[in-house]
């Protein structure tokens, strides 16, 4: 049975982030799950180039708030990807419901890169 955390205002966590490298040498981002299973969030290597790629052509993104930041895989296989976000004060990654889930995710510990912080909590609306 997957253990869920209430946190505030209808947010529940679901796994905390814990950073590692890989075996070439690339910083990863592995998030276990309640659940048991794990995520791995792989940043995008092109993200500033693609910010400002979508400022002027606008072929393959049509706005700099539809450049992943990180993308996410289960098993090996491509599940979603975590997008920036700013509401008022506050900025946030938000992970669109990612392949066989039923919900949004969010990820507010983060740096003002929209870095995840080391024991970011991945949390989930209800």
């Amino acid at each position: 049975m997957t253990e869920v955390t209430t946190i505030k205002g209808g947010l529940n966590n679901i796994g905390f982030m814990r950073h590692t490298v890989s075996e070439k040498g690339k910083n990863i981002i592995v998030c276990t799950l309640n659940s048991g299973n794990k995520w791995l969030f792989l940043s995008n290597p092109n993200y500033e180039e693609n910010i400002e790629d979508s400022k002027t052509d606008k072929e393959f993104y049509k706005s700099s708030h539809q450049v992943p930041k990180y993308s996410i895989f289960k098993n090996g296989n491509k599940i979603g990807i975590a997008m920036p976000r700013k509401f008022l004060q506050s900025k946030f990654l938000f992970i669109p419901t990612p392949a066989k889930e039923k919900r949004n995710f969010y990820i507010f510990d983060i740096d003002d890169e929209y870095n995840i912080n080391k024991d970011a909590r991945l949390m989930f609306d209800v």
